[in-house]
């Protein structure tokens, strides 16, 4: 990721799913979040500032650690994967990311 850029990547879950993620960094950190749209509503690139938070966009404290979490008995919808370099004015990042969505 390009320094002062980020990631959104948009994945739906069904009612009741179970939706896990891990992911690392090159060795440095990195914000992360998850948002939550209605199935259907989200456009690529669409803000998510309004958008109802799961997990705030923070920083991870990932640098070089995998990260894994999962969420179930999910409500149905389009969950944003926020990858967020926006803060680091110089620094790229490289991010490995692995989603799985199933049924509980």
């Amino acid at each position: 990721m390009a320094a002062r850029s980020e990631l959104c990547v948009p994945i739906d879950v069904p009612q009741g799913g179970i939706l896990s993620w891990e992911f690392k960094t090159d060795g440095k950190d990195i914000k992360f979040g998850v948002v939550l749209f209605a199935l259907g509503s989200y456009k690529q690139g669409a803000s998510y500032d309004a958008a109802p938070v799961i997990i705030e966009v923070a920083k991870s404290g990932s640098k070089g650690e995998s990260i894994a979490q999962t969420l179930s008995d999910c409500k149905e919808g389009t969950y944003l994967l926020v990858f967020d370099n926006r803060y680091s004015m110089m620094s790229s990042k490289t991010v490995r990311y692995a989603l799985e969505v199933g049924n509980a």
